[in-house]
Protein backbone atom coordinates (compact mmCIF):
# COMPACT_ATOMS: atom_id res chain seq x y z
CA UNK A 1 0.00 0.00 0.00
CA UNK A 2 1.40 3.37 -0.98
CA UNK A 3 1.52 6.45 1.18
CA UNK A 4 -1.34 8.06 -0.79
CA UNK A 5 -3.53 5.05 -0.05
CA UNK A 6 -2.64 5.20 3.65
CA UNK A 7 -3.41 8.90 3.76
CA UNK A 8 -6.72 8.29 2.01
CA UNK A 9 -7.65 5.54 4.48
CA UNK A 10 -6.72 7.73 7.43
CA UNK A 11 -8.76 10.61 6.03
CA UNK A 12 -11.76 8.30 5.61
CA UNK A 13 -11.38 7.01 9.16
CA UNK A 14 -11.13 10.55 10.48
CA UNK A 15 -14.19 11.59 8.47
CA UNK A 16 -16.14 8.63 9.89
CA UNK A 17 -15.09 9.55 13.44
CA UNK A 18 -16.09 13.18 12.87
CA UNK A 19 -19.48 12.14 11.47
CA UNK A 20 -20.01 9.77 14.37
CA UNK A 21 -19.09 12.50 16.88
CA UNK A 22 -21.44 14.98 15.18
CA UNK A 23 -24.28 12.45 15.25
CA UNK A 24 -23.65 11.77 18.94
CA UNK A 25 -23.66 15.50 19.65
CA UNK A 26 -26.93 16.02 17.77
CA UNK A 27 -28.50 13.10 19.63
CA UNK A 28 -27.39 14.44 23.01
CA UNK A 29 -28.65 17.92 22.13
CA UNK A 30 -32.05 16.53 21.07
CA UNK A 31 -32.29 14.54 24.31
CA UNK A 32 -31.41 17.63 26.33
CA UNK A 33 -34.03 19.71 24.47
CA UNK A 34 -36.57 17.03 25.29
CA UNK A 35 -35.60 17.09 28.97
CA UNK A 36 -35.79 20.89 29.10
CA UNK A 37 -39.19 20.84 27.38
CA UNK A 38 -40.51 18.25 29.86
CA UNK A 39 -39.15 20.29 32.77
CA UNK A 40 -40.80 23.44 31.39
CA UNK A 41 -44.15 21.67 31.03
CA UNK A 42 -43.88 20.38 34.61
CA UNK A 43 -42.84 23.80 35.91
CA UNK A 44 -45.78 25.47 34.12
CA UNK A 45 -48.18 22.89 35.57
CA UNK A 46 -46.78 23.40 39.08
CA UNK A 47 -47.06 27.19 38.69
CA UNK A 48 -50.68 26.86 37.57
CA UNK A 49 -51.53 24.60 40.53
CA UNK A 50 -49.76 26.96 42.95
CA UNK A 51 -51.70 29.93 41.59
CA UNK A 52 -54.99 28.05 41.83
CA UNK A 53 -54.26 27.08 45.44
CA UNK A 54 -53.24 30.62 46.32
CA UNK A 55 -56.44 32.01 44.73
CA UNK A 56 -58.50 29.49 46.71
CA UNK A 57 -56.74 30.47 49.95
CA UNK A 58 -57.22 34.15 49.18
CA UNK A 59 -60.91 33.52 48.55
CA UNK A 60 -61.15 31.65 51.84
CA UNK A 61 -59.46 34.51 53.69
CA UNK A 62 -61.71 37.06 52.00
CA UNK A 63 -64.81 35.06 52.93
CA UNK A 64 -63.63 34.63 56.53
CA UNK A 65 -62.82 38.30 56.96
CA UNK A 66 -66.06 39.40 55.34
CA UNK A 67 -68.01 37.07 57.61
CA UNK A 68 -66.11 38.19 60.71
CA UNK A 69 -66.58 41.88 59.88
CA UNK A 70 -70.28 41.40 59.09
CA UNK A 71 -70.76 39.54 62.36
CA UNK A 72 -69.01 42.25 64.32
CA UNK A 73 -71.06 44.99 62.62
CA UNK A 74 -74.32 43.11 63.29
CA UNK A 75 -73.43 42.79 66.97
CA UNK A 76 -72.60 46.48 67.09
CA UNK A 77 -69.02 45.95 68.17
CA UNK A 78 -67.66 48.33 65.53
Amino acid sequence: MGSKSLISLKEKRIAKMVNHAENDRRTREAEERGRRQAEKILEDREDMLFNEIMNMHQGTVDTYLSSAISGAVEKGNC
